[in-house]
C-alpha cells in the first residue's frame, strides 16, 4: 500500500511498477548505504525502513511488515520528536496493519497514539493556562466545511517550519494521513471530507495528475465504497486507473485494487455481467503480480462466490469459497479474522442449501477464532449468535435460539455503554422470537423494552418504535387484552401515517393484527377492512416477510367462520390453495394451516372421505415443507388426531396426539402454544374416551405451563379452567368446583367483557353447577343474564 510520502528513485519506480522483488532488493541496498552515511538513528534510514514496510504489507509478508513499521516508528520517535506528524503516520501503518492482521487490541493502541499526536500538533498554542482547552476534534467539529480547510491549514502552517515531511508537500501529506486515520476509526465522513481537502490540495498544487494525487483518489474512493456512494466512487476508482496506467504503472496494486472497487460497485448496483468480467480481469492481474495465494487473491474469490451464488449456482459457489479459505489458512493462518468472516460467507450459503448442521459448525469455528485474545472482535462474534438464533429458530430448536440471542445480547451489553442501536436490535429481535414461541410474558416485557430504547435511539414517532408497538399490541391480542392490543396497534399506524417514507411491511402487519382483535371482538367489518387493506399493501409492495397473502387468506376465511358463513371460508380456503399451487415460491406454513382448516370444515359438513385427504396432506406438507420439528407439524397431527376420533378410530387418534406431544416437548419446548394446545387436546381426548384422572392431569401440565408463559388471566387459562372443572363436577367433587368457574368467567370478562360469548359460556357452565348444586336461586339468576344478553346481542 502507497503513501504519498514517495520519491522517484529506482526502489520506488520499481514498487511502483509492482517488481517487488527489483524494489526489495533495491530498498536493502539503499537501507546499507543510509546507515553508513547517516548513523541507525537517522530520519533518513526510518523513511527506507517504513517503505520496506509498506512493500512487505502488499505482498502479505505481515511480519516483516510489522517488524520494519515498528523500527521505522521507534527512530523517527528518538530523531524527530515524539509529537511530530511523521510519527503519527507510523503509528496508523502500524494500526492498519494490526487491523489487516486482525489484532483489535493492538489496532486500538496505535490508533490512539496517532489521534494524541495529531490533536496535539493540530491545536491551537495559547498563552492562557486552562484545564478546558479543547482538543484538535472538538474544534475541527464546530466549523462548518468551508472553515474546516481554512483551520486546518491554519494550524499547519504554525508548525511548517518544524516539520520533516518533506519533499512532501506539508498539507497534503497531513490531510491525507488524517483521513486515513478516520478510516481506520470508521469515521467515514469525516475521513471523506479530509480526503477531499487533500486531494483539493493536489489541485492547488498543480500536480492533480501526479501519483500522489492518484494515490489520495483511490483512498477517497474506498470510503465513498464503504458510504455506498457507488456513482462518485466509480469515478475515482476510473480516474485512478487511468492515472496510473498514463504513468506506465498499470500493474501497480492501486489499480488492481480499483478494478476491484468498480467490480463491487457493479455488484452492488445489480449490473452483475460486469461485475463478473472484473473480478475476472482483477484475478488474472493478482496472480500475474502477486501470484495465486495472497489474500487479495481469496478477497475476489469471496465476491465471485458471491455472484455465483446469486444465479443459484450453489455448487460452484461452495467450491470457490472452499478453494478462498485454503489461501487464507495457508497465507494469513487458522487464527485470523478473515478466515472467520469465510467461514460466516460459507455458513450463509450453507443455509440457503439448508444445510443447517453444517453452517453451525462454521459459526462456532469462526466464533472461537474471533473470541481468542488477539482478534477478539466481540461484535462481530454477537452477529454471528444472532445468526445461529435464525439457524435454530428455522429448524423450531427454540430453548438453542433462545440461549443464543441471550449471549448475543450479553456480549453487546458488554461492549455498548448505554443505549445502543445494535442492542435495541437484539431486543426486537429477541420479542418477536418469545411471540413466535408462545412466551408471552417475556416477549411483553422485551417489546415494551425495545419501545423504550427505540424511542431514545430514532424518536418516539420512528419506523422502530412503530414496528414494536405493533408486536406488542399482538402480544396483547395473544394474552385477550383486545382493548389494549387495539390502542396499540393504532399507535402503531397513526406514526407511520405521519412518516415520509412509512414502513409498509409495518403497517400491513398492523393491519392483520387489528383485523384479528376486530374478529374477537365481533367486529367483523371492521375486520374485513383492515384485511382488504392488509392486502392491498402486501400486493402493492411484494411483501413476503413477517406477513403475506397467504397468510392474510387464512385470516380472512377464520374470519368468515366466525361470522357463520362457512361456505364463504370454503372459498376462501380453496382461493389460497390454487394461488400457492401456482406460486413458485409458496407459503407452505399458510397452505397446512389451509389444508387442516379446510379438512376440519369438511368433516363437520359430514365429507369425511375428504377432510381425511386433506388432514393428511397437511400432516405431510407440515413434515417434509415446513419440518419435521415445526409448529405447524404440531398443530397438523393435532388436527388429524380429533379427525380420527371422530371417524371412531381412536388408537390411531391417540398415536398421533402421542406424536405431536413427543414432537412439541422435545423440539419446542414445554411452554410453546401448540404443547399447551396438544396437552388440553389430549385432555379432551380422554374425557371422551372416559378416562378422567388423565384428563385432569393433561389440563393440570397445561394450565401450569400457560401460568409461566401466558399468564394467570390469558383466555386459553379459562378454557382449561372449565374444561378441569367440568371433569370434577362429573365425578361429584363439586367443592373444588365453583372458585374455578368463577375464574374462568372472571378472565373472559376481563378479556372480552361481559356481554361475549365466551364469557357467557363461562357464566352458563357456573349456573348449571349451581343447579346441580340445588341452589336453583343463584342458577336462575345467571340464566337470566345469559338470556337477555344472548336476546340483546
Amino acid at each position: 500500500m502507497l503513501t504519498v510520502a514517495f520519491t522517484n528513485d529506482q526502489a520506488d519506480i520499481a514498487f511502483l511498477r509492482a517488481d517487488f522483488f527489483k524494489a526489495e532488493r533495491a530498498y536493502k541496498q539503499k537501507l546499507v548505504q543510509v546507515e553508513k552515511q547517516y548513523g541507525p538513528q537517522h530520519p533518513s534510514l526510518a523513511a527506507v525502513k517504513y517503505n520496506l514496510g509498506t512493500l512487505y504489507e502488499t505482498v502479505a509478508e505481515y511480519e516483516k511488515a510489522r517488524e520494519f513499521y515498528a523500527e521505522a516508528h521507534a527512530i523517527y520517535e528518538s530523531s524527530v520528536g515524539a509529537h511530530q506528524p511523521i510519527v503519527a503516520m507510523t503509528a496508523r501503518a502500524l494500526a492498519n496493519l494490526a487491523s489487516q492482521t486482525g489484532h483489535r487490541a493492538e489496532e486500538e493502541k496505535y490508533i490512539r497514539r496517532a489521534m494524541d499526536i495529531w490533536s496535539d500538533y493540530l491545536t491551537p498554542k495559547t498563552s492562557e493556562v486552562t484545564d478546558q482547552l479543547p482538543d484538535f476534534e472538538t474544534l475541527y467539529g464546530q466549523r462548518n466545511a468551508e472553515d474546516q480547510i481554512t483551520f486546518l491549514r491554519n494550524q499547519i502552517k504554525e508548525h511548517q517550519k518544524s516539520t520533516v515531511l518533506a519533499p512532501v508537500p506539508t498539507a497534503l501529506g497531513c490531510l491525507y494521513d488524517l483521513g486515513r486515520l478516520y478510516r481506520l476509526r470508521r469515521r467515514y465522513p469525516s475521513a471523506k471530507q479530509l480526503l477531499t481537502f487533500a486531494l483539493d490540495e493536489t489541485r492547488s498544487l498543480g500536480i492533480v495528475e501526479d501519483v500522489a494525487a492518484a494515490i489520495v483518489k483511490k483512498e477517497l474512493a474506498d470510503v465513498c465504497a464503504i458510504l455506498q456512494e457507488y456513482d462518485q466512487s466509480q469515478k475515482l476508482y476510473s480516474e485512478v486507473r487511468a492515472a496510473f496506467e498514463k504513468l506506465g504503472y498499470g500493474d501497480n496494486p492501486l489499480v488492481i485494487e480499483s478494478i476491484h472497487g468498480l467490480a463491487e460497485a457493479a455488484q452492488f448496483q445489480e449490473r452483475l455481467e460486469e461485475a463478473e468480467q472484473l473480478y475476472g480481469l482483477e484475478l488474472g492481474m493478482l496472480e500475474k503480480v502477486l501470484g495465486n495465494q495472497h489474500p487479495k487473491v481469496a478477497q475476489v474469490l469471496k465476491r465471485r462466490a458471491s455472484l455465483l451464488q446469486r444465479n443459484r449456482m450453489l455448487v460452484e459457489a461452495e467450491a470457490t469459497l472452499h478453494q478462498a479459505l485454503d489461501i487464507l489458512r495457508a497465507t494469513l493462518g487458522e487464527g485470523h479474522r478473515e478466515v472467520a468472516e469465510t467461514y460466516e460467507w460459507l455458513a450463509r450459503l450453507y443455509v440457503e442449501q439448508k444445510k443447517f448442521e453444517d453452517a453451525e459448525a462454521l459459526y462456532y469455528r469462526a466464533i472461537n477464532i474471533l473470541g481468542s485474545t488477539a482478534t477478539t472482535q466481540p461484535n462481530v462474534v454477537a452477529s454471528f449468535y444472532e445468526q445461529l438464533a435464525s439457524i435454530y429458530r428455522a429448524n423450531n430448536n427454540y430453548l438453542r435460539t433462545e440461549s443464543a440471542f441471550e449471549k448475543a445480547l450479553q456480549i453487546r451489553r458488554q461492549i455498548m455503554v448505554g443505549c445502543h442501536e445494535e442492542i435495541a436490535a437484539t431486543v426486537r429481535k429477541m420479542a418477536a422470537f418469545y411471540l413466535e414461541w408462545g412466551k408471552l410474558l417475556e416477549s411483553e416485557a422485551q417489546y415494551m423494552h425495545a419501545i423504550e430504547l427505540s424511542a431514545k435511539l430514532y424518536g418516539d414517532k420512528s419506523v422502530q418504535v412503530a414496528a414494536c408497538l405493533a408486536g406488542l399490541g399482538n402480544v396483547l391480542k395473544r394474552q385477550g387484552r383486545l382493548s389494549e392490543a387495539e390502542r396499540e396497534i393504532r399507535k402503531a399506524i397513526a406514526i407511520n401515517d405521519e412518516l415520509e417514507e412509512p414502513d409498509q411491511q409495518s403497517i400491513a402487519v398492523a393491519l392483520s393484527i387489528m383485523g384479528q382483535v376486530y374478529t374477537e371482538q365481533g367486529r367483523f367489518r371492521e375486520a374485513h377492512s383492515r384485511y382488504d387493506d392488509a392486502l392491498e399493501i402486501v400486493n402493492g409492495h411484494g411483501i413476503k416477510d413477517d406477513i403475506d397473502v397467504a397468510t392474510i387468506m387464512n385470516l380472512v376465511a377464520e374470519l368468515c367462520l366466525r361470522e357463520g358463513s362457512p361456505q364463504k371460508a370454503q372459498e376462501k380456503y380453496s382461493e389460497l390453495l390454487t394461488r400457492e399451487k401456482a406460486s413458485t415460491a409458496p407459503s407452505y406454513r399458510a397452505v397446512s394451516r389451509a389444508l387442516f382448516s379446510l379438512g376440519t370444515l369438511k368433516a363437520e359438513q359430514g365429507d369425511l372421505d375428504t377432510a381425511s385427504k386433506l388432514l393428511e396432506s397437511s400432516v405431510q406438507i407440515a413434515k417434509e415443507m415446513v419440518g419435521p420439528q415445526s409448529p405447524e407439524l404440531v398443530q397438523a397431527l393435532n388436527q388429524y388426531a380429533w379427525h380420527l376420533h371422530r371417524v371412531g378410530a381412536p388408537d390411531q387418534a391417540l398415536s398421533h396426539f402421542k406424536v405431536a406431544l413427543q414432537i412439541g416437548e422435545r423440539y419446542l419446548g414445554q411452554h410453546h402454544s401448540q404443547v399447551m394446545q396438544t396437552l388440553c387436546n389430549f385432555g379432551a381426548y380422554y374425557v371422551k374416551t372416559g378416562y378422567p384422572e388423565k384428563a385432569a392431569e393433561m389440563y393440570m401440565r397445561a394450565m401450569s405451563a400457560m401460568e409461566r408463559t401466558l399468564g394467570a388471566n390469558h383466555p386459553d387459562m379459562a378454557t382449561a379452567l372449565i374444561a378441569l372443572a367440568e371433569i370434577y363436577m362429573d365425578s361429584g367433587n363439586l367443592d373444588e368446583v365453583e372458585p374455578m368457574f368463577k375464574r374462568a368467567v372472571s378472565i373472559r370478562e376481563r378479556c372480552f367483557g361481559s356481554q361475549d360469548r365466551l364469557t357467557l359460556a363461562a357464566v352458563e357452565s357456573l349456573a348449571k353447577l349451581y343447579q346441580k348444586r340445588g341452589d336453583n336461586a343463584r342458577a336462575e339468576e345467571l340464566f337470566a343474564r345469559v338470556r337477555l344478553a344472548r336476546k340483546e346481542g
